[in-house]
């Protein structure tokens, strides 16, 4: 009988949302929301599960790297991602605690997070450790350290901002200075000691911070940072030409007066804490001072050409992604503008900061980049964090690991054993399963970690323990109606898909049987532009339930037409037209027996085409 009432619920979701509440005293304003992500293709095709606190979502995606990530973002970028870009509609369930503040329940799930992201970057120190000292055992020595790429290797011509640094400094601390800091780092590295601890996946936990990882790398690297702040200024450099970027006098007109006068102070700013923290000595500090170093020459430039300059920060860290269709990439490098004129007038509108700079110059390096693509039809380079200048470079004189050849060698072994070691503990703490522990299961067992499994409290807090292992939690669209049942008190509301919600709008000033007639059938809808990320389908079917079999029958029939049309075509387009053709039959199956996956996905819509109080709904946009 619950199998089939499931089925029923799923049904019934696609059309309107169940409403659950019981007579319990709460606090109206205390909540968080449980989010089901309805199906569709692409990334979790089956639907996604996620907690909202305020602005904030958590929730769980299995990464290339085979561990099962915790991400943390904010509600902006994944109702963006899924509900607009993905087409999927949300079911947003409020849950009201009782006994415990949301706020709790939040802090467990940042504790959660953090101790990952220290794992993690546990991690990364060993694998850095590993390049490293690849680097120093071989014969090219291709190691370069974060930050340093950016200056120039070219003294010949003093840059004037950093040669007035070095008569500061040289003014203040006396002439013997650098030669003192540069012989003190010298020291600092030969008299390095490394002792690798043995790592062993037994010892790992989810729910302590790990202890610090003792990296070689970081030490070395953080020197030799601060070993090249320190020669670019004693050598006067300034930045290589090659790793800027600008944005066209024909876009921007040059920097407007009281933007000016706003750099010119941020920059004073920059040359005051450079001066204060040069001899502090602390080599930990060496990557802040730097960016520091590089933003005040970059300025410099600015001010000079009176244009918009700014340090390439995809040079590093990035990937690329290919463009199929030209029009849309540049209908995207004319939104990206738009949307850095915005930033570039909210940050000059008031005194700004290092990070706002480095806000501005993320926003400024996505413009750059997918304008550059769009005019030159090459692939583009793409980072999903913000993007800081972490170019890698190096002193013109540095000194080696203070090691022979067979102890480098030891390390080396000792490194590559300690970063496989760790990645099989990483993997033994964070383990997927598509069933057994998933986006969704992974929450309620996040919760019984934030009550330390203590049942009473769950109940006495929340309601009933759900759990996915003795019941159908572990499916995205079920956990929704378990919590609704389950927990003392809940309200959920409907965020429909952005198809939908822009076939409702329609309806306002159209008949709707004209609206369906038209929408529903791909040829001739407005709503929904083909693209060459989808499947071939012919009819939607998301939005109805009883004709979705004979659309679903349509579909299957269509991509057997697509998937024989691509056969000949396989030698010039690769077989992208018949692998299109073979996932539209296969997801048209499910549809046949009144199940609805694929819904089309909008990844080229422009946030000008969105409602102004994007990400938030008015009132009446949600139904209930």
């Amino acid at each position: 009988m619950k199998i089939v009432f499931f089925i029923l619920y799923f049904l019934l979701f696609s059309i309107t949302a169940i409403h659950s509440e019981k007579n319990t005293y709460i606090n109206e304003e205390d909540y968080f929301q449980y989010i089901y992500v309805d199906a569709n293709t692409g990334q979790s095709s089956g639907g996604h599960s996620a907690l909202k606190f305020g602005d904030w979502v958590y929730h769980f995606q299995f990464y290339p790297d085979d561990i099962f990530h915790i991400v943390r973002e904010s509600w902006f970028d994944f109702r963006f991602s899924y509900n607009i870009q993905g087409n999927r509609t949300l079911e947003m369930v409020k849950v009201y605690p009782q006994g415990e503040s949301s706020n709790f329940i939040e802090r467990g799930f940042n504790q959660i997070f953090l101790i990952q992201e220290k794992h993690l970057n546990n991690w990364k120190e060993m694998k850095d450790d590993v390049q490293l000292l690849e680097s120093s055992i071989s014969s090219d020595n291709l190691y370069r350290v974060e930050g340093l790429g950016y200056l120039s290797r070219n003294s010949s011509i003093p840059n004037i901002y950093s040669h007035k640094l070095k008569l500061k400094i040289e003014s203040d601390k006396g002439r013997e200075f650098f030669t003192k800091e540069i012989n003190e780092i010298y020291n600092r590295i030969h008299q390095l000691e490394w002792h690798p601890n043995t790592i062993s996946g037994e010892k790992f936990s989810s729910r302590k911070y790990p202890l610090g990882y003792k990296s070689l790398s970081y030490n070395y690297d953080n020197s030799l940072r601060r070993l090249g702040l320190l020669e670019g200024i004693l050598e006067s450099r300034g930045l290589d030409k090659a790793t800027l970027v600008y944005i066209p006098r024909s876009i921007s007109k040059g920097l407007e007066e009281k933007e000016r006068k706003t750099l010119e102070r941020l920059q004073a700013q920059l040359e005051m804490n450079i001066l204060n923290n040069i001899s502090d000595g602390k080599d930990s500090h060496s990557y802040l001072n730097l960016l520091e170093f590089l933003t005040y020459l970059l300025i410099g430039e600015m001010l000079e050409k009176n244009q918009f300059i700014f340090m390439d920060t995809f040079a590093s860290n990035s990937i690329n992604i290919r463009w199929n269709e030209e029009n849309e990439i540049k209908s995207l490098a004319s939104e990206s503008y738009l949307l850095f004129e915005k930033y570039r007038k909210l940050v000059f509108s008031n005194e700004f900061t290092l990070q706002e700079f480095m806000d501005l110059q993320d926003g400024a390096n996505r413009y750059i980049e997918i304008a550059s693509s769009a005019e030159s039809l090459r692939s583009i380079r793409h980072n999903h964090a913000k993007t800081l200048p972490k170019l890698r470079g190096l002193p013109n004189k540095y000194p080696k690991l203070p090691w022979d050849l067979n102890t480098l060698k030891n390390f080396h072994r000792l490194a590559l054993e300690n970063r496989n070691n760790y990645k099989v503990g990483l993997e033994n703490i964070y383990p997927y399963q598509l069933v057994l522990q998933n986006c969704t299961s992974e929450i309620f067992f996040s919760l019984d970690k934030i009550f330390n499994q203590d049942k009473e409290k769950i109940q006495e807090v929340l309601g009933k323990r759900i759990d996915p292992l003795s019941s159908l939690s572990f499916i995205p669209f079920y956990s929704s109606y378990d919590i609704k049942k389950n927990y003392h008190k809940t309200q959920s509301e409907i965020i429909l898909s952005y198809r939908r919600d822009s076939i409702n709008k329609m309806k306002e000033n159209e008949k709707s049987w004209k609206v369906d007639a038209r929408e529903s059938f791909v040829p001739t809808s407005t709503a929904y532009k083909p693209n060459s990320y989808d499947h071939k389908f012919i009819f939607f079917t998301d939005d109805t339930i009883l004709l979705r079999p004979f659309y679903g029958l349509g579909n299957l029939v269509g991509g057997l037409i697509y998937t024989g049309l691509g056969i000949p075509m396989a030698p010039f387009d690769e077989g992208e037209s018949f692998l299109r053709g073979v996932k539209g039959m296969f997801f048209a199956m499910p549809e046949l027996v009144f199940f609805n996956i694929n819904k089309g996905t909008f990844l080229y819509l422009r946030l000008n085409d969105l409602d102004p109080e994007f990400p938030n709904e008015k009132q009446d946009k949600t139904k209930p």
